[in-house]
This record gives C-alpha cells, structure tokens and sequence, in this order.
C-alpha cells in the first residue's frame, strides 16, 4: 500500500505511467538523494565490473574455439533461461569430479555463468579474478612478472 505523506504526486505519476513497484521507486529516489561517498562507491563499483569482465575475457580467450564460442553465447545477457541450468549443471559435474568425463574444471565455469546473474558470485569471482592475475598471469595468457633480483651473498 502507498502512503500519500511517503511519495509526492510526481512519484505517483511515474508510479503509474511507467508500472514501476514502490520498491523500484523507493531504488530510484535514494538514487537521486545519494551522497557523494554513494557515487562514488557506485563507480568504483562500475570499474570492479569493467575490471572483472576484461579478467573474464583473458580466461574465456585461452579456451578452445568451441568451448568460447560457447560460453560467450551463454553469457549473453537475453540467453539467462539456458546460463542458469548450464552453471548449475557444471557446479553438478564439479562436485561429481571423480566420475569419468566429469571434471574439476566444471565448478569454476559454473560460478562464472552463475555469477553474471547473482550479485554475490559476482564478487566473490571478481575477487578470485583479481587475485589470479596478480598471482598466475601465465594463468590468463599474461606474462609473468618480472623475478625479483636476490643479491649474491658471496
């Protein structure tokens, strides 16, 4: 129910032009009162995701051509009604690793198809992606850092 004191006439206008849910308005209006630390907080979360999805692409990259062709047309966004069996399916296989033909590498591509539409995957991956690329670049198709000189004792 709508409390007349809690939304103006504007906000009932759009309410009503535009079929939004007082939970996508009440979204909108603190989007418009945010602060300067929430914007920010906002475009730092904008370049996590820039930053998540270029680690992504290294990774998908390396794949063989019928596996990336693959899993680039599952992570089309408008393909979310075959991603969503197609991770859990992989997380399955994962788990069921010590069977035949299954295999390990199936949990970490079913986190990923599953993360594009679950906030706290998306994270939890852009986080691993991160620490990857910092600790095996070769892992991504990077060159590996520079060895660090240790000085001769003798």
């Amino acid at each position: 129910m709508i409390r007349t004191n809690f939304f103006s006439r504007s906000d009932h206008t759009i309410l009503a032009a535009s079929a939004l849910t007082v939970h996508q308005l009440w979204r909108h209006r603190r989007v418009e009162n945010c602060s300067v630390d929430c914007k920010l907080m906002n475009s730092r979360s904008a370049e996590d995701d820039n930053h998540r999805e270029r680690r992504l692409e290294l990774l998908i990259g390396r794949l063989p051509p019928r596996i990336r062709k693959a899993v680039r047309w599952l992570r089309q966004p408008s393909r979310r009604w075959a991603r969503i069996p197609a991770g859990l399916l992989l997380i399955l296989g994962g788990v069921l690793s010590i069977l035949p033909i299954l295999g390990l590498w199936m949990l970490p591509l079913g986190l990923v198809l599953l993360s594009d539409d679950l906030q706290f995957l998306r994270n939890m991956t852009g986080r691993i992606l991160k620490w990857v690329e910092h600790h095996h670049p070769q892992w991504m198709g990077l060159p590996a850092p520079p060895e660090a000189e240790v000085p001769d004792p003798g």
